[in-house]
């Protein structure tokens, strides 16, 4: 138990010794903190129109700070609320491919022989697949709604997952306290939910933290296309639709919600180079 602390003590110095991704823990926090309480501080809310400000360009004394849209709506606001939609659905997302993945990738690693070659030529199989196409159909055919949105990206964002998993575990089979747990009689499925996945937290943490990102960029590309999230509600992926509709009579609609998804993708990527460093066996003294 020491040792384990000590091992986690120092991937925690390694990774607060990582400036980029120290800087970008801290913008993510400050933009999850804005996302979440910050419509609840303004003025303003997103859906009341203001009649007198309609199409407005940044205004400090208007109490606009970003401007307004067509319909004379917040886009401060709304780009707030659209950041906390698409940060909500994204982390589900992961969290859905996460889970599948490394229980599919942990299971075919320690099984090994015939059925880990069955469940992976099935990744295959599915790596084959147009996975946006499959989304796009998907969502075409039922309700849009955000629970779908999720599911859809979640089973579809896990292959890779499977894969780096099911390469981790096959590492881990041959290690000492596995073949002692099952000296000590320990069936298979005890090994791979208490040593195996336990052992995997640190590479699926650190894999989560670039999965996500993806998340964003697949979620904001269906609601710029118009397939994802659905008027009233926002996100940036139709928040930048809007604003790439009306780019040259009013390019900050277009700016702010687009900063906020280059900025939300560059710090979790940082963030997860910086974990991965932290987390590498072969970095540790």
């Amino acid at each position: 138990m020491t040792r384990d602390r000590s091992l986690w003590a120092e991937s925690v110095s390694r990774l607060l010794d990582h400036s980029a991704a120290v800087a970008s823990l801290a913008i993510l926090s400050a933009m999850v903190v804005a996302a979440v309480i910050g419509p609840w501080l303004s003025p303003h809310q997103a859906e009341v129109l203001d009649w007198s400000m309609m199409g407005a360009p940044p205004d400090l004394l208007s109490g606009h700070w970003m401007g307004t849209d067509r319909l004379g709506r917040d886009l401060l606001v709304r780009t707030l609320e659209g950041m906390r939609i698409s940060l909500l659905i994204a982390v589900a997302a992961a969290i859905v491919s996460l889970v599948l993945g490394t229980l599919w990738g942990a299971i075919a690693g320690y099984s090994g022989g015939r059925i880990d070659s069955v469940m992976m030529r099935g990744v295959d199989v599915l790596f084959a697949m147009p996975t946006l196409f499959f989304v796009i159909l998907l969502t075409t055919l039922f309700s849009r709604s955000p629970l779908l949105l999720i599911a859809c990206i979640g089973l579809t964002g896990w292959l890779t997952v499977a894969r780096v998993v099911r390469s981790e575990t096959m590492a881990l089979a041959s290690r000492e306290f596995i073949e002692a747990s099952v000296a000590c009689g320990a069936r298979p499925a005890g090994v791979v939910f208490r040593h195996l996945v336990p052992n995997l937290a640190g590479t699926v943490v650190t894999y989560a933290t670039l999965l996500i990102p993806q998340m964003i960029l697949v979620e904001s590309f269906l609601s710029f296309l118009g397939i994802g999230v659905q008027e009233p509600a926002s996100s940036l992926g139709n928040l930048i639709a809007e604003g790439a509709a009306e780019l040259d009579a009013a390019p900050w609609m277009l700016v702010g919600p687009a900063a906020c998804l280059v900025l939300l993708v560059f710090c979790f990527n940082y963030l997860g180079d910086g974990l991965r460093d932290a987390l590498d066996p072969r970095r540790r003294r």
